[in-house]
């Protein structure tokens, strides 16, 4: 008895099946069993990544596995992660000037002998120091600026 057609097997160098299935195309999507196969040829990422979680939680699979050139893995992956790092400095940055503009407004009411409903109008000012982390300015209202 005969094997259908799509049953029938072929065998080819992984090379030239990566050629065929991905192409010109930095990266393509594939089911888990392709990815499975491809990652358990090429399991020392010599010619393509297989890309089988997200990559802020490895504890996520994707859906579907995306296979990727490496030369295009390493860069995609080399900007996000300095991206992801910039970010989280940028983020640092923000909350140390956010926190040090708000107690140079309460220090500015204090020393102007305004209640504390009126900070708002220091604002301003407040960022300014707080931006430059301008000392000086800082310890006028006998504020130490937080430098993280």
């Amino acid at each position: 008895m005969n094997k259908p057609v799509y049953d029938r097997t072929i065998t080819l160098p992984i090379g030239e099946y990566l050629v065929d299935f991905l192409g010109s195309f930095d990266r393509k999507q594939t089911t888990i069993a392709k990815a499975q196969l491809i990652k358990s040829i090429d399991d020392s990422d010599f010619f393509v990544h297989v890309q089988m979680h997200e990559l802020d939680d490895k504890a996520t699979p994707l859906t579907e596995p995306v296979i990727w050139w490496i030369k295009d893995w390493n860069t995609y992956y080399l900007n996000w992660k300095f991206k992801k790092e910039k970010f989280a400095r940028d983020r640092k940055e923000a909350n140390l000037v956010t926190e040090n503009t708000s107690r140079l407004m309460r220090a500015m009411c204090r020393e102007a002998g305004l209640p504390p409903e009126d900070v708002e109008m220091f604002r301003k000012l407040a960022e300014k120091i707080s931006i430059k982390k301008d000392d000086r300015g800082a310890e006028t209202f006998k504020v130490k600026l937080d430098k993280g």
